[in-house]
């Protein structure tokens, strides 16, 4: 069977948002170096200045923001900041620990807004896991799309379908975006040991097996897989090559051993983990030098 297994996610409350949560899973840690996967939305939230994720820190990976719609604006302890709007892309290597926070843009405190958005932590492999804190910001129109007969694919990071996203990718990877109109169907020409594929509306299937909507189906690479759709779908694909050494994670750390894992949150509870206190405080130093 070319489905090996269907992940149903389960809801995770932060505030007044939901979370379904994919990754990690009782059935499975990892799909390639994904080890963490969030849909958020599509919902509409009354903005405070309470809303959005305040300041929380990571580790061992590299945090992944896809705003499917909405606007955020992220901050971090490495001098990252961003104002993301529909489409864009925010990745931030987290490497050895960086603290950052995503709020709504403060124009819209006292709104209504909508927000949609998958968020991905890919792990490191071992010899990045304590390297520098970095974060990029990729605009929608900057990362390259793929139009087929019947639909198209964004890709968002890694390699696929022949085009290569100018987001970091730290092992061989991909995360696409992908749309296929009523009775299209698009051929999955993704060359990794593991593929997923989460559809988030509409109907498909793969080589005419039926994907369940709000799952993501886990297939092994074999050949080049057709995905159908009778009544158009949009869906997310994430894979890439498996992971050699394992992963092990704590709330917001991921280490390839229970050492490390247990240092860097030893670290941030004794408070030696960067802030965007302290950040702000530099960016002030050298205004003033």
């Amino acid at each position: 069977m070319l489905i090996s297994e269907v992940i149903e996610p389960y809801v995770v409350a932060k505030g007044p948002i939901l979370l379904r949560r994919f990754l990690p899973s009782p059935k499975r840690q990892m799909v390639g170096p994904f080890i963490f996967l969030d849909q958020a939305g599509p919902t509409q939230i009354r903005v405070t200045s309470q809303s959005g994720c305040s300041e929380h820190p990571h580790s061992g990976t590299a945090t992944l923001t896809y705003l499917l719609n909405g606007n955020l604006t992220h901050r971090d302890s490495a001098g990252g900041y961003a104002e993301l709007s529909s489409g864009d892309l925010a990745l931030m290597t987290a490497g050895s620990g960086i603290t950052h926070e995503e709020k709504p843009q403060g124009d819209s405190i006292g709104t209504l807004r909508d927000l949609y958005f998958i968020e991905a932590w890919l792990a490191l492999p071992d010899d990045l896991e304590n390297s520098e804190p970095s974060f990029e910001h990729h605009k929608h129109r900057s990362l390259p799309e793929v139009c087929f007969e019947s639909g198209s694919a964004w890709v968002l990071v890694g390699e696929g379908w022949g085009e290569t996203a100018p987001t970091t990718s730290y092992t061989r990877t991909v995360l696409a975006d992908i749309s296929i109109e009523p009775g299209g169907l698009l051929p999955l020409e993704l060359d990794y040991e593991e593929i997923a594929i989460f559809l988030m509306q509409g109907d498909a299937s793969l080589n005419e097996a039926p994907l369940q909507v709000c799952a993501m189906s886990v297939y092994r690479s074999v050949g080049v897989p057709v995905l159908k759709s009778k009544s158009g779908c949009r869906a997310i694909v994430l894979g890439g090559d498996s992971f050699s050494s394992p992963r092990f994670i704590e709330q917001n750390f991921v280490a390839s051993s229970k050492v490390l894992l247990e240092s860097q949150a030893s670290k941030y509870r004794n408070g030696e983990f960067p802030s965007l206190l302290s950040e702000y405080y530099a960016q002030i130093q050298n205004l003033r030098n």
